[in-house]
């Protein structure tokens, strides 16, 4: 039987702002995203039938995340499953994630090892499902997992599915630091909810990338979940005292990045932030 190992890396959100409310219940957003060097390993092993899933989750990492289930909640699984229900093939899989990713964080680790298992069960048996049908899968199962299959730099509208490929970000060191608190994505946008703001137009951002303006660029990161999130005050301020160009929360939260233009001083900052209780770790934007 095959195998094959797979990086599943984290997400950033660089402009992030939420919309009106759907019928459905959802909210309309306007996000542009971006892959991150902060990687999950999975590793799949075809077998003849049935899905198995284990999880080794980084001490360092378990302090700082949710619960990550390991069982047929875990979306990994659910994503096995859904591709097994598509392909015509009849087989099963060994599933084995190595967690770096702090769950409930606002990074996407769930969503990037739900789309590591699709791509990796689409090569492993052939490409049986083409690859804007792995998309629709995605969708069914996360609103950031098909952004996490195509990866890069996507702006993303509707929830999030959306997809429209845009500029790279300008080259920097990102530091990723999470407090020990997750946050409830539904809650984050209840709270939205509650208060009144006006939408802000992401054009001149979208611009800043366009041209790689890295002044404009770094003035233009948006995270409209801020609003409602107090603790990222507190690590963005942090992160500029160490010398970020900027900072700003990912998704609802908890993660916070800082960029860096230097390797040395992303470094310096991580190991700060670790001092400080953080969980950090450096990584290229």
């Amino acid at each position: 039987m095959g195998k094959i190992t797979l990086e599943a890396p984290a997400k950033l959100n660089l402009w992030l702002e939420v919309m009106q409310k759907r019928p459905d219940g959802y909210h309309e957003i306007f996000t542009i995203m971006h892959t991150a060097g902060l990687c999950d390993t999975v590793e799949l092993e075809l077998a003849a039938a049935g899905i198995e899933l284990s999880c080794v989750v980084e001490e360092e990492t378990k302090r700082f995340s949710a619960e990550v289930p390991c069982g047929e909640a875990n979306l990994a699984y659910r994503a096995a499953t859904a591709f097994f229900s598509c392909a015509s093939e009849r087989a099963g899989v060994r599933i084995k994630l190595y967690k770096r990713i702090p769950a409930g964080t606002g990074l996407g680790g769930g969503s990037a090892d739900a789309a590591a298992v699709l791509r990796g069960l689409n090569m492993l048996l052939g490409s049986p499902i083409p690859e804007q049908k792995l998309y629709e899968i995605g969708r069914a199962l996360g609103a950031d997992v098909p952004f996490c299959i195509a990866g890069g730099t996507m702006a993303a509208a509707g929830i999030g599915e959306k997809l429209t490929p845009c500029s790279p970000p300008p080259e920097f060191f990102a530091v990723i630091a999470v407090p020990k608190l997750t946050v409830n994505t539904g809650r984050a946008y209840a709270a939205l909810d509650g208060i009144k703001y006006e939408y802000r137009d992401p054009a001149p951002f979208l611009k800043a990338l366009a041209e790689g303006d890295r002044e404009a660029f770094c003035a233009g990161l948006f995270n409209r979940f801020e609003d409602v999130i107090p603790s990222a005050k507190e690590i963005k301020k942090r992160l500029c005292r160490l010398g970020a160009a900027a900072a700003l929360m990912s998704g609802s939260g908890s993660a916070v990045f800082g960029l860096f233009e230097s390797r040395a001083d992303a470094g310096a900052a991580a190991e700060a932030l670790l001092l400080d209780g953080y969980f950090a770790r450096m990584c290229n934007l």
